[in-house]
């Protein structure tokens, strides 16, 4: 009987025991979660910034490319313009030796 009752004191206090381990590394467990939270919601954020500033970035490549994409377009409306009054003048020389 004695046996049994030591036999249940030592379970009874490995019980306590394998609870107040389960406490601590609970304990650590939502330690580390925080830490890993906080980590992952910093990183998040970096990322965040580095995505903007590329768009950011890429914005004024569209703009750049489209303001000469404009320029391009109004050179070669110029530039046909001369061609037709290049051809005009020619056309009268071409006369004017006739």
């Amino acid at each position: 009987m004695r046996l049994y009752k030591l036999s249940f004191s030592i379970k009874q206090d490995f019980s306590l025991i394998t609870i107040i381990s389960f406490i601590k590394s609970e304990g650590i467990v939502k330690a580390l979660e925080t830490v890993i939270i906080s980590q992952i919601e910093k990183n998040q954020e970096q990322y965040n910034e580095l995505l903007q500033q590329i768009s950011d970035q890429f914005g004024k490549h569209a703009e750049v490319i489209n303001n000469q994409g404009k320029q391009i377009g109004t050179l070669h409306q110029l530039q046909k313009k001369d061609n037709n009054k290049l051809l005009k003048l020619i056309s009268l020389y071409a006369e004017l030796l006739c």
